[in-house]
């Protein structure tokens, strides 16, 4: 692949290329983007492939989004997309996190109080989400 700016690449990219590909569910439905993957440089045999992946909106292809992936080979493009579809739930989770724990509370002073801060803060997160999946399920039954 030739080297430049992925803005550019992108614009470049036939309209056949792009493929729609849902990403997960979100609050009103299953969140549905076209998408593209293009293989980058390897260093060696023993690196891992590096790919670029294109997200563009189905409404306005002009707002378009680039990731690096990096993978074994072979990772397919529905691979990528469900691994970037991830990214939302980690995000929700760090803001009820903020919001439960007080994961954005901590001043850095040094690497073990923020590291310990944070193993704690988090440790608590989990214990809170597993106490609310009992209750969800115990009132569904």
């Amino acid at each position: 692949m030739k080297s430049g700016r992925v803005d550019q690449l992108a614009a470049r990219l036939p309209e056949a290329a792009w493929e729609a590909h849902s990403c997960g569910a979100g609050e009103k439905g299953p969140r549905v983007y076209d998408w593209v993957i293009l293989p980058l440089w390897r260093r060696d045999e023993t690196a891992p492939y590096r790919f670029l992946l294109l997200r563009r909106r189905r409404t306005q292809p002009a707002k378009t989004t680039y990731y690096r992936v990096f993978g074994r080979h072979p990772t397919t493009m529905l691979e990528a997309i469900r691994v970037v579809g991830c990214r939302w739930s980690v995000e929700e989770s760090f803001q009820t996190g903020k919001g439960l724990v007080g994961l954005d509370q901590y001043e850095v002073r040094g690497w073990e109080a923020w590291y310990r801060y944070l193993t704690l803060s988090m440790l608590a997160h989990a214990f809170l989400c597993v106490l609310r999946a009992r209750a969800v399920t115990a009132a569904g039954e």
